[in-house]
């Protein structure tokens, strides 16, 4: 019976995923012709009294990351730059600008350190695991043509799934319509730069680290993921990080995404639903691990996020130690009723050590949701937040989440907060009081939006640091 009941609900979600998919493309995506050549742009789904349309709000748009190839200055002596065009290409072609190869697949096998691959506008049908690796100063990076969004579509666990180190993907639409994640970084790499991408509608997550070291995932749009898988996914999330030397300093870093809507529905083996979060750093400790490993404790950074409206938790450390915490906006997620446990609300430390919360904002949604979760864990620090509700709940060994240092109880007047992504506006008004109540000890250094903190006398605390033209943006 729990089979079935499980088979049921999996067949309903990925159904519901298909239409919505559809729907939000108008027919442009898996019914498109191979040769038909158009720029595919999917947005966030949102409700407006029960029905879902595809709009969102200019201000939850995060600042565009410059790629490798800018960051390491031209690229004309560092490798070969192929070009790959769905329209107009041939696996036949050099792969040259004006002879172009039509599917990333081919490219794929070709290319070496230091390469350059530039997609253009397109629907692409296909699976892309990336074994190949560059080096330190010669990365292989994949992507989108300037000005182009190239549309990805996979079956596999990561329709990008990286395996080779010093890789970037950057500037792509990506979805994976079976149970898997859109991009899957892991298998014991290192150094993999996700950036700028659309991520959505995957059966499991967003992006997914798995054994992995230097992830660095930002300035994603990630959102409506995990609902057909049972394992348990989230919007980001990085699982049992392998630690490929002990340099100092952040190795993971978690930057200015926006991660909404994602939740699981479909229950593991026993019958249990764990996440759906918005950004998860997962068992770095290697409890759940089959063969015995230290545990990871290299520093992982999370900083000037928008988490809001996903099934399981806004921000949740799990099982691991070392991370840094700062200037994130979690907005009322735990919104699946079926969530397992009662450590139900924003930002969460659970058996976990040395986490540093500075300069959140999260907002739980109902009295019976935390703002602030800590149980289980030792050495963390809780400082310059703002708690909505007040809700929080700390274990015995931890410092009081009370402190004069957070905010508690206090409303930081967003220009709009909602969960409709058309119009959800997370900046702060000019009479917040998150203007200039964060800490500069631990700061992010530029805000969601990539302006530079701070902008006052002060940091201020969330996502956003205030700018008077956003008055302007309303």
């Amino acid at each position: 019976m729990l089979i079935s009941g499980v088979m049921k609900t999996f067949l309903t979600v990925l159904t519901a995923a298909f239409l919505t998919i559809f729907i939000c493309h108008i027919g442009k995506s898996y019914w498109l012709s191979p040769n038909q050549y158009q720029r595919v742009t999917v947005e966030p789904v949102r409700e407006v009294n029960g029905v879902q349309s595809c709009n969102r709000s200019a201000a939850l748009t995060p600042a565009q990351v410059p790629g490798i190839s800018q960051s390491l200055g031209s690229r004309g002596s560092a490798g070969t730059i192929y070009y790959v065009d769905g329209e107009r290409g041939n696996d036949s072609n050099t792969g040259t600008a004006y002879l172009p190869f039509k599917t990333i697949v081919k490219v794929n096998q070709k290319v070496a350190a230091g390469d350059s691959v530039y997609v253009k506008n397109g629907t692409y049908q296909e699976n892309i695991t990336v074994t190949q690796s560059g080096t330190p100063d010669k990365w292989i990076a994949f992507q989108a043509f300037p000005g182009h969004k190239p549309f990805v579509i996979g079956t596999q666990d990561g329709t990008f799934r990286i395996e080779g180190n010093y890789i970037e993907i950057n500037g792509f639409d990506v979805t994976s319509i079976l149970t898997g994640s859109a991009i899957h970084v892991g298998k014991g790499n290192h150094h993999t730069r996700i950036i700028n991408n659309e991520l959505h509608d995957a059966g499991c997550g967003g992006v997914s680290g798995q054994e992995t070291d230097y992830l660095h995932v930002e300035g994603n749009r990630v959102y409506r993921n995990a609902f057909r898988s049972h394992y348990q996914c989230s919007g980001i999330s990085i699982y049992q990080a392998i630690a490929f030397d002990s340099e100092p300093g952040f190795h993971n870093i978690i930057r200015g995404n926006i991660s909404y809507y994602n939740q699981n529905i479909v229950p593991r083996e026993d019958g249990k639903i764990t996440d759906g979060n918005g950004i998860i750093i997962d068992d770095f400790r290697q409890t759940q691990s089959q063969t015995p490993r230290p545990k990871y404790t290299a520093s992982t950074l999370i900083e000037n996020n928008i988490v809001f409206s996903n099934g399981g938790r806004g921000i949740h450390i799990f099982l691991s130690d070392n991370v840094t915490v700062r200037n994130n906006t979690s907005f009322h997620n735990s919104n699946f009723e079926n969530l397992d446990g009662n450590l139900k609300g924003e930002l969460s430390a659970y058996l976990s050590s040395n986490i540093q919360f500075y300069n959140n904002i999260a907002c739980a949604s109902a009295p019976d949701k935390l703002d602030f979760i800590e149980g289980e864990s030792t050495n963390n620090k809780w400082e310059y937040n703002l708690a909505c509700g007040g809700n929080l709940r700390g274990s015995d060994r931890s410092p009081n989440l009370r402190q004069a240092k957070n905010l508690i109880g206090v409303n930081p007047l967003f220009v709009n907060p909602s969960l409709n992504a058309a119009v959800a506006n997370f900046r702060i008004l000019p009479t917040s009081p998150a203007i200039d109540a964060g800490t500069p000890i631990s700061a992010a250094r530029t805000d969601f939006e990539g302006n530079s903190r701070p902008s006052g006398a002060g940091i201020d605390i969330g996502a956003h640091e205030f700018n008077l033209s956003h008055l302007k943006l309303r």
